[in-house]
């Protein structure tokens, strides 16, 4: 595809459905309206992982809609509190990730499904949503392929991260709205592994990320750039 993302999206009731079953579910003062929720998205980032559901707090948040290998869900909301997590195969009992989210007041998170399908792992990271200047995207880089080295990131001809190893993170920073050749390389060579041409829009907040494998013949899980659009 040529979009930046796929999304997964959900009616406006549904989204009110959620935050009211966690209102439900919670304990809270009697003045709910003064409570800042906080959000959370998902990418499905395991190279040959079936499709999945994604549970918080055991409500099946993607519903029917499968979540395939580099979906995302955007933001869902719920108020501040520690939230049981499961990761399963659609439609199925099998379970992967079994796992425990702190969501703060305020803050916004996204959870990627990464590792490979023996050997499935979460990576919660903390998403700065604070918007762009005017004219400037901002962008930062996780490094989601199980078997690639450190990376090196080149923003064309311009290396913008280093030495970037398997399920580490770049904090968000700003960039001049353009199209951009994003690069991949092992740290330290000139070798390209994999390049993507990738536009940023203004006002627009992204994660570039590294997918797939090195070591597979099969083209749709070799490794490449991925991004995701945050806001």
């Amino acid at each position: 595809m040529n979009n930046l993302y796929n999304k997964i999206k959900f009616p406006a009731a549904f989204f009110m459905g959620l935050v009211i079953t966690f209102t439900a579910c919670s304990k809270k003062s009697d003045d709910n309206s003064s409570i800042t929720t906080a959000g959370i998205a998902v990418l499905h980032a395991a190279p040959g992982l079936p499709a999945i559901d994604f549970y918080l707090q055991g409500s099946k948040i993607n519903k029917l809609i499968p979540i395939s290998y580099t979906d995302t869900i955007t933001y869902r909301y719920a108020y501040p509190a520690d939230y049981p997590v499961v990761i399963k195969k659609y439609l199925s009992a099998i379970t992967y990730i079994t796992d425990t989210i702190t969501l703060a007041s305020g803050k916004n998170y996204t959870l990627c499904v990464t590792g490979t399908p023996d050997a499935v792992k979460p990576l919660i990271l903390e998403d700065d949503l604070t918007a762009p200047a005017s004219g400037k995207s901002k962008v930062r880089f996780v490094n989601l392929s199980p078997d690639a080295p450190a990376l090196d990131v080149k923003f064309n001809n311009e290396t913008k991260y280093t030495n970037q190893a398997y399920k580490s993170s770049t904090a968000f920073s700003s960039i001049d709205t353009a199209t951009y050749t994003v690069s991949l390389l092992a740290t330290g060579s000139s070798t390209t592994l994999s390049q993507q041409a990738l536009k940023f829009e203004s006002g627009k907040i992204y994660t570039v990320y590294a997918k797939g494998l090195q070591s597979t013949a099969v083209d749709s899980l070799k490794l490449s750039v991925g991004v995701m659009g945050n806001k």
